[in-house]
């Protein structure tokens, strides 16, 4: 039987779940990495169980064809009456007697100019898909689950964030009010520090909340729960590719789309095969042997002989569908060769979005880490009644601002990352091999 490498998928991925499950501690969830909520996100997600039914059937399908080069053995048989004359076995006329027979009859196919082999063919290409749509699902899963673990990871940045801010103003606060009580700050300033600080909690809430949603996302996602993610992403190693023309060149060996587009083509061929075999002769070889009684006279027949068929005339039926398979093959090779632009385009896009999104998350770092040092300037010039309150709360607020853009802005780019694995068609074997550590 074909073995393809979905099949050996299936086969890790099994073994990486067993894993998963002897190795995980049963009272309670641990700490979340990356890679356990992807394989978690396989072993349990219905979408993939839907598309590796498609395949099991798929490779049935292969088994039907390869039947057609096999012998077909049935047995027969048959009862009932004879109304023609007929002598007896004690020489006596007798009419309408009983008329009883069964045996065995065995057909193979000989020729069939080519129309048994298109037949495997077909089934070869749609074992072929099927492994196609399953890794594509596949794909679509890791993807949503990188997703959801990053919004999930970003939202609790965020959440630290504000954790931080409020913590910060709060301390502003007592200082403020221990100011105000010796008049060394206006009443404005310190009604100015309490609402700043309000509005801190207000937003501290807003990402508590947003934290606790993408959190029940991600366990929706992944059918498990945690009690904390991994604290450093930057320790996944990926392989990406290193130019445009190397995503390109990747993306058309592994994207499943554009795979499967390529054996749609072959499907299409083969259905034209078959098409056209239908209308040249067929040579079948035959054996059949039956044994009976008609009333009480026994009767039996040997056969063995060779059949030929040839279409003679069938009202246009099998010149329509030649037609119609030409159709379909031209319309199929049009489709691959669509997806191969899309595909191209699709790896190039990715490629580029990866490299502004990198960049862009390296300038949020750069201007958090100016924004850091010109609060850390601005807090002296108050302390040494340098600067009112107004200019630190709006030098707060606009760190604030930063830091949270920063943190977005990193997990586009770590998303793009994978965006471009997916694009390229790699991101599953990347989270089945080592590049990714545990």
């Amino acid at each position: 039987m074909l073995k393809t490498r979905h099949n050996k998928f299936r086969q890790l991925c099994h073994a990486l779940t067993l894993i998963m499950v002897i190795c995980s501690p049963p009272s309670e969830a641990d700490e979340l990495t990356l890679q356990e909520a992807v394989i978690s996100a396989l072993a349990t997600d219905e979408r993939i169980a839907a598309a590796r039914s498609n395949l099991f059937g798929a490779e049935e399908g292969r088994v039907s064809a390869k039947s057609n080069y096999k012998p077909r053995v049935n047995a027969i048989g048959t009862y009932g009456y004879n109304a023609i004359d007929q002598f007896n076995s004690s020489g006596s006329l007798q009419r309408d007697g009983q008329k009883m027979y069964g045996g065995i009859e065995v057909q193979q196919d000989l020729w069939t100019f080519g129309r048994n082999k298109a037949y495997v063919n077909k089934a070869d290409a749609e074992i072929n898909i099927a492994g196609y749509e399953l890794t594509g699902t596949q794909n679509e899963v890791v993807l949503d689950t990188v997703n959801a673990y990053l919004d999930t990871r970003s939202a609790l940045e965020t959440l630290n964030a504000y954790t931080d801010h409020a913590a910060n103003l709060k301390k502003l606060m007592v200082s403020t009010e221990a100011k105000h009580k010796l008049s060394l700050v206006t009443t404005t300033e310190l009604a100015l520090v309490a609402s700043r600080l309000q509005q801190a909690l207000a937003q501290l809430s807003v990402a508590k909340a947003n934290y606790e949603t993408r959190r029940m996302d991600l366990v929706r996602l992944i059918h498990e729960d945690f009690t904390s993610l991994e604290n450093n992403l930057n320790g996944l190693h990926v392989t990406l590719p290193q130019s445009a023309e190397d995503a390109i060149e990747t993306a058309l060996s592994n994207a499943p789309l554009f795979l499967k587009a390529r054996d749609e083509m072959a499907v299409a061929k083969a259905n034209l095969d078959v098409a056209s075999a239908a209308r040249y002769p067929a040579l079948t070889a035959s054996g059949r042997w039956v044994k009976g009684r008609v009333g009480d006279i026994p009767t039996g027949d040997k056969e063995v002989g060779l059949s030929m068929n040839l279409p003679l005339y069938d009202g246009g039926l099998q010149s329509s569908k030649v037609r119609r398979a030409k159709h379909d093959l031209a319309r199929a090779r049009h489709a691959k060769e669509s997806m191969e632009r899309y595909t191209e385009q699709n790896a190039r896009s990715a490629f580029i979005t990866l490299n502004s999104a990198r960049n862009v998350s390296l300038a949020w770092e750069a201007a958090l880490a100016a924004e850091e040092k010109s609060l850390n300037g601005i807090e002296r010039e108050v302390e040494a009644n340098l600067e009112g309150l107004p200019y630190l709360l709006e030098a707060k607020d606009k760190m604030m601002m930063v830091r949270i853009q920063a943190i977005e802005t990193k997990k586009r780019a770590r998303l793009a990352e994978f965006e471009l694995l997916t694009t390229t068609g790699s991101i599953l074997s990347a989270f089945l091999s080592n590049t990714l550590p545990s």
